[in-house]
Parts: C-alpha cells; sequence; structure tokens
C-alpha cells in the first residue's frame, strides 16, 4: 500500500499490508483519532512525510523494518512494535515513546526525538545519540550496546540492561540514576 499527498482524517486510520509506504501526511489530531500502520514486511515513512495524531496514539509495526528516517511524527503517545530493524527520524510525543519487540534501534542523523518517557526492549543495540534528543525518563532493555545522548538535559535513568554490553549515556544537564539502574556485567 502507497500513500502519497496530504490527507486529514475525522476518525481512526488503519492500514495493513505486506509494505507500506507513506509519502505525506496523515493527520487525525482534530478528533485526537490515532493511527495503527502495520505491514508483513517493511514499513517506510519517506522524508518530508509527516503523522500527527495529537492526542491519540501513532502505533507502527512491521516484519523486518520500520524507517521513519526524515518524516516527523507527532502524537501523545508512539508505539513501534515487531521489527528487525528500527531507524527513527523525529518524533515528539508529550507521553511515551515505547519500542517493543525490535531488533536494532538507531536514529537518523540531523533528527531529534522528544520523548517524557522512552521504553526500549530490543534484541539488539541501541543508539540514539543526536543532541536534538531530549527525553525526561529512560527505560531500555537490550541485547547489545546502548548509546543515548540527551541534548537539552536533565534525564532520569530508570533501568539499563545491555546484557553485558556497554552503555554510554551523555546529557546536556543532569542525570539522575535510580538505585541499581544500570547493568552491564562484563562491558567495558
Amino acid at each position: 500500500a502507497t500513500l502519497g499527498g496530504s490527507f486529514e482524517l475525522l476518525g481512526k486510520l488503519f492500514l495493513d499490508a505486506a509494505s507500506v509506504i507513506i509519502d505525506g501526511g496523515i493527520d487525525t489530531s482534530a478528533n485526537k483519532g490515532s493511527q495503527t500502520l502495520s505491514a508483513t514486511h517493511e514499513l517506510q515513512i519517506k522524508i518530508g512525510s509527516e503523522l500527527s495524531a495529537g492526542t491519540g496514539t501513532i502505533s507502527l509495526s512491521a516484519g523486518m523494518l520500520i524507517d521513519t528516517g526524515g518524516a516527523n511524527l507527532r502524537s501523545e503517545n508512539i508505539t513501534i512494535a515487531d521489527s528487525d530493524a528500527v531507524i527513527l527520524g523525529s518524533l515528539t510525543t508529550t507521553g511515551m515513546l515505547r519500542l517493543t519487540d525490535v531488533g536494532i534501534v538507531t536514529q537518523q542523523s540531523t533528527t531529534g526525538i522528544t520523548a517524557k518517557e522512552l521504553v526500549i526492549n530490543s534484541g539488539g543495540e541501541v543508539e540514539l545519540g543526536n543532541t536534538e534528543n531530549d527525553f525526561d525518563e529512560l527505560t531500555i532493555a537490550s541485547g547489545g550496546a546502548v548509546v543515548v545522548n540527551d541534548g537539552v538535559g536533565d534525564l532520569c535513568v530508570i533501568n539499563i540492561d545491555s546484557m553485558g554490553s556497554d552503555v554510554t549515556l551523555s546529557t546536556a544537564g543532569s542525570m539522575l540514576l535510580a538505585t541499581h539502574a544500570i547493568t552491564a556485567v562484563g562491558a567495558n
């Protein structure tokens, strides 16, 4: 399924196909509508595209690859699930950004992710190192190395478990670590 152009929907959007490509804009924010995009193979939201759900939720899932690349996603909550690899573009959520059952998580250069709460359950590496990122709370379970940069500051680390791989955290402001917040047994 390929969607091109811009759409303003009065309700919810649900797309399910082998491959989903968004090339334009989808706005369900006027009616607090949620957006669910699901692909058994690949979900790609092209550069310059924008998804906006206002106080609704944007949910993305794909069997192999989710690529939000240079797109802008804005919603109260954003959920990304069930993919071997995730490439994130600019995301803004006033609530939670949740990535579950995903593989490697990376970020397109020069993009920023803003989330009150970032929760990731990944079987691979997590690399969110851009200085444009702004997270309030961070919880990550990863099967590989973790790199997170909060370029705005004031980061609270609830829990990170890297399964023995390296963890690199940086912030422009203060960092608060919960008791036993980081588990990286055997890492450098």
